[in-house]
């Protein structure tokens, strides 16, 4: 290994600035998605549901990590990956309860 050669944040696997902000903007469009989708819901059935946010921010930082790790690199199964992510995510929510 060449001493002079300065390691970039990928040969750490540590993400980069650009990664973090993508998760961040995921985290919170999913975020108020889910909140949308459980006052929609509450309207139509009368029932009230009580979101936990940490619970929820978990779920969802589960489900990324899963989600980057199995992304396929074939553009042709990315489709279908779509599906099998989504999921993935009613599995994260059913584990957290």
């Amino acid at each position: 290994m060449n001493p002079n050669r300065q390691i970039a944040p990928t040969d750490l696997n540590v993400p980069s600035d650009q990664a973090y902000r993508k998760s961040i903007q995921r985290l919170r469009w999913f975020r108020s998605t889910f909140e949308e989708q459980i006052e929609s819901i509450e309207l139509r059935t009368g029932i009230e549901y009580k979101l936990d946010p940490k619970a929820l921010t978990e779920c969802f930082l589960d489900w990324i990590r899963h989600f980057e790790a199995a992304k396929p690199n074939v553009p042709k199964h990315r489709v279908a990956y779509v599906g099998f992510a989504a999921g993935q995510m009613l599995k994260e929510l059913l584990l957290k309860k």
